[in-house]
């Protein structure tokens, strides 16, 4: 990648990025973005790392799931229409504020 990013966030030690990886290992979406989550937990603020790693164990059963050929999905139903971004992150929150045993969104 020639193109720099600023926020420090972004680099490891040694000034890599994570986006350097997913691109080297030709990661799809949701593997890039279970990379990117777990790399960057906490480090752009730290009352979010939870909250990272939550996004990225979603991502991963999502992953897991989709590999199994099982669509189960859930969506949040609300009356505000939202762009596909802004939807993806209320799913995203929803499953991270949930309490429970088994891992969101895992399919046995």
């Amino acid at each position: 990648m020639t193109e720099t990013l600023d926020p420090s966030y972004y680099k490891g030690n040694g000034n890599s990025e994570c986006q350097d990886v997913i691109e080297d290992f030709n990661l799809n979406h949701a593997r890039g973005n279970i990379v990117a989550y777990v790399l960057r937990a906490g480090k752009k603020s730290p009352g979010t790392e939870i909250s990272d790693l939550c996004k990225a164990r979603t991502f991963l059963n999502r992953e897991i799931n989709r590999l199994r050929g099982i669509r189960s999905f859930a969506f949040i139903a609300d009356d505000q229409p939202r762009s596909p971004d802004e939807r993806v992150g209320a799913r995203i929150a929803a499953r991270c504020s949930r309490s429970s045993d088994q891992p969101d969104g895992f399919a046995a």
